[in-house]
C-alpha cells in the first residue's frame, strides 16, 4: 500500500520482497531453512526482480541494457569533463555495468532475504517458538557449491572457444555466478572468524577489529573467500559433515 500510494517503489518489486519474507518465515517456522533453501530463495528473488524490471521496461519499449546506457550517459553529463582519462573511465564503467548488472539484483535480493531472516528470528524469540535459529558459526556451504565453482571457472575459460553469438551470454553468466559464489565462500570465511571469536573467548573490541580486518583483507585480496573455500576440505571447525551417529561394529565403521 505504501509503494502504491507514496510511489517509493514499484508494486511488483515490493510483492517480490513480501513473498520472499513470507517464504523465509514459513521455512524458519518449519525448521526447513537449510543453506540450499536459502540459496534457492535468494536466486529466485534475483530472477524475479530481474523479470519485473525487464517486463516493465519492455512495456515502455526499452530494456535493461538501454537503461544502463542511459544511466551512464546521465552520469557522464553530470560530470561534464571531456578529458581523455574521464572518457576512458566512463567507458570502463559502462562495460562493467553491462557485464555485472545482474549482481546488483543479487545484492538487493540478498539484503531482502537477510531482513526477512532477522525479522523472522526476532519474532520467533518474542513468541517463544521452538524453532532452530540459523547461526553464523554453523554456516557451512554445501559441497555442490564447489562443483558450481569449477563449472563456472570452466565457463570463464570457454569464453574464447564458444561461438561469437554466445560469447557475451556465457561471459555474463559466468562473471555474475562468480560474484555470487564469492559471497557464499566469503561468508564461510567470516563464519570461521566468528567461531574463533567464540571458542577463544575474544573480547568485543578485539572481535570487532578482527572482523574489520577480515573485511579489508576480503576487499583487497579475497582472503576470506580463499579461507572459506579451503575450509570445505580442511574443516577448521570440525563440523560433522556427512557423519551419522549410529551404533555399528568396528568393521562397519572402517
Amino acid at each position: 500500500v505504501v509503494a502504491l500510494v507514496a510511489q517509493v517503489a514499484t508494486v511488483p518489486s515490493v510483492l517480490v520482497a513480501c513473498t520472499l519474507g513470507i517464504v523465509t518465515a514459513w521455512a524458519i517456522s518449519r525448521s526447513r531453512l537449510s543453506l540450499s533453501v536459502a540459496f534457492a530463495l535468494v536466486g529466485c528473488g534475483t530472477l524475479a526482480l530481474i523479470g519485473v524490471d525487464a517486463i516493465q521496461l519492455q512495456s515502455m519499449d526499452s530494456s535493461i541494457a538501454n537503461m544502463i546506457t542511459q544511466l551512464v550517459n546521465e552520469y557522464a553529463n553530470s560530470i561534464g569533463v571531456a578529458s581523455v582519462s574521464a572518457v576512458a573511465q566512463i567507458e570502463a564503467l559502462r562495460a562493467m555495468l553491462q557485464l555485472y548488472w545482474p549482481s546488483a539484483y543479487l545484492v538487493v535480493a540478498l539484503v531482502e532475504f537477510i531482513c526477512a531472516l532477522l525479522g523472522a528470528c526476532a519474532s520467533a524469540r518474542r513468541e517463544g517458538l521452538r524453532v532452530s535459529m540459523p547461526s553464523l558459526v554453523d554456516y557451512d556451504v554445501p559441497v555442490w557449491l564447489v562443483g558450481a565453482l569449477v563449472a563456472d571457472i570452466l565457463g570463464l575459460a570457454a569464453v574464447r572457444v564458444v561461438p561469437q553469438a554466445y560469447t557475451n551470454a556465457v561471459n555474463m553468466v559466468s562473471a555474475n555466478l562468480l560474484v555470487a559464489l564469492r559471497i557464499a565462500f566469503a561468508v564461510q570465511g567470516f563464519a570461521i572468524i566468528a567461531w574463533l571469536i567464540r571458542t577463544r573467548h575474544v573480547g568485543a573490541f578485539a572481535g570487532a577489529c578482527t572482523i574489520v580486518a577480515g573485511l579489508v583483507l576480503e576487499d583487497q585480496f579475497y582472503v576470506m573467500t580463499i579461507v572459506g573455500l579451503v575450509d570445505v576440505w580442511k574443516n577448521f571447525r570440525h563440523l560433522p559433515r556427512g557423519v551419522k551417529t549410529t551404533v555399528q561394529s568396528n568393521a562397519d565403521q572402517d
